[in-house]
């Protein structure tokens, strides 16, 4: 069943999303976990205001790309979240398709749950 929504999917542009789309993304508990990370990330962010006051762009920048990072995992999370009516679980999945892109969408790619290209590596 998975193959055949694929090869639909790769076929043209679906009229309509399915439940059955979610197979291709991280599952409910991953979705949580880095939905929770991300949400903490965005408040400390947010609390580094004061300490930005000389490079305000970049911080709203950073703030921005956090906010997109955590809404995106939100919109699969909503998703996935059984409780949640038919109807709202639906408009969230639709929404998730618009803002990941066809390519994406198809392939069951997420963004990264934060901005990690905002971080430098040290080995």
């Amino acid at each position: 069943m998975i193959g055949l929504n694929l090869l639909l999917a790769l076929l043209g542009t679906p009229s309509e999303v399915s439940f059955d789309d979610l197979t291709r993304f991280p599952d409910k508990v991953t979705s949580k976990k880095n939905w929770d990370f991300a949400v903490v990330h965005t408040k400390w962010v947010e609390s580094q205001a004061w300490y930005n006051v000389w490079n305000r762009d970049e911080w709203c920048e950073w703030c921005r790309e956090a906010e997109e990072c955590r809404d995106i995992w939100e919109l699969l999370l909503d998703a996935e979240t059984e409780v949640f009516s038919t109807n709202f679980r639906y408009e969230r999945l639709w929404e998730l398709r618009e803002r990941l892109g066809q390519e994406d969408w198809i392939s069951g790619t997420m963004p990264p749950f934060i901005p990690i290209w905002r971080f430098v590596r040290r080995d």
